[in-house]
């Protein structure tokens, strides 16, 4: 199966430091590439990541800094649909709260996934609607919960590898 992953282009993925739906993109698309073929649409990360070759970056740096301009993220998701369009091999998109993406969803004949990791508004109310057809994703009950107008959604726990986050009952300073 060949599988589109569309992150944000605000940081790196995989994040060098902070960027948790970034994280949740790379812990995926690794255990995903394990049985099959993915393309990931992120902000390429310099470091040695094993998917790094399988990176298709519009921007070489993160875009955080230009204040998560709406117009970058649109030029960000059309880049991607655009390449996945030339590309005709894709059996399904995954994409990562790009509420963008949803303007093309309904003129692309492949089945998409769209997982939240942000907060309702607005423009994810109206968007979602004009794009009934793709299937929806949250990562907990409690967020399920915060967008009622998606009455067709499903639920999965995002999945991290454990052992990366060790048990500690001393507490570290953090700041």
């Amino acid at each position: 199966m060949k599988i589109a992953q569309i992150s944000k282009p605000w940081e790196y993925t995989p994040p060098t430091y902070y960027g948790g739906l970034e994280r949740i993109v790379q812990y995926l698309s690794e255990e995903l590439a394990i049985d099959n073929e993915i393309q990931i649409f992120a902000t390429k990360s310099h470091n040695n990541w094993s998917l790094n070759k399988n990176v298709t970056s519009l921007f070489k740096e993160p875009k955080a800094d230009k204040g998560y301009d709406r117009n970058l993220e649109a030029a960000f998701a059309l880049h991607a649909l655009t390449e996945i369009k030339k590309d005709g091999n894709f059996d399904i998109i995954n994409v990562h709260s790009i509420d963008s993406y949803l303007l093309g969803a309904n003129y692309i004949n492949i089945p998409s996934v769209f997982t939240f990791h942000n907060n309702p508004n607005l423009a994810n109310e109206i968007l979602t609607k004009l794009a009934p057809n793709v299937h929806y994703v949250f990562v907990s009950k409690n967020h399920q919960s915060k967008f009622p107008w998606i009455k067709n959604s499903h639920l999965i726990y995002n999945g991290i590898p454990v052992d990366s986050f060790p048990f500690s009952h001393e507490k570290q300073n953090y700041f």
